[in-house]
């Protein structure tokens, strides 16, 4: 009788444990915040008044939004430009992410902006990546 309880019992305890296992094992971190990596870049803005090139300087105060995982959509956050266009966006998780930002357009209609995005991957915790630079064009 005693050894049928301990069966029992033992039983009762696996299926108790299994849940709870299947449940930790199942749950996986999705691309956003939350992490400990970074990823810095700068944005450039290339300048023209009328028809003149004046050069490419770093965009001051400007937005830079980004997308968390493959979602072709609506920005999950933005950041604002140093005054030499630098930018960074912290405590992202390892995963997918599309950064972007707008830029005139000459093709388009007066008042269209276009948009200049990149992609990147994050793929270890505390990894720091560096995206270079995105240049738009101000008009």
């Amino acid at each position: 009788m005693r050894l049928f309880n301990t069966i029992v019992m033992m039983k009762r305890s696996l299926f108790a444990v299994i849940p709870c296992l299947l449940l930790v094992l199942s749950c996986s971190k999705q691309e956003g915040v939350g992490g400990q990596a970074s990823a810095n870049g700068r944005l450039l803005e290339h300048l023209f008044a009328g028809s003149l090139d004046q050069g490419t300087v770093g965009a001051q105060a400007k937005d830079v939004y980004i997308i968390y995982g493959t979602d072709e959509g609506i920005a999950d956050d933005e950041v604002e430009t140093g005054y030499n266009g630098n930018f960074s966006f912290d405590y992202l998780r390892p995963g997918s992410y599309t950064i972007y930002a707008y830029s005139d357009c000459w093709a388009c209609p007066f008042g269209t902006d276009s948009v200049v995005k990149m992609e990147f991957e994050i793929t270890s915790r505390k990894q720091e990546l560096d995206l270079g630079s995105i240049t738009v064009l101000n008009r």
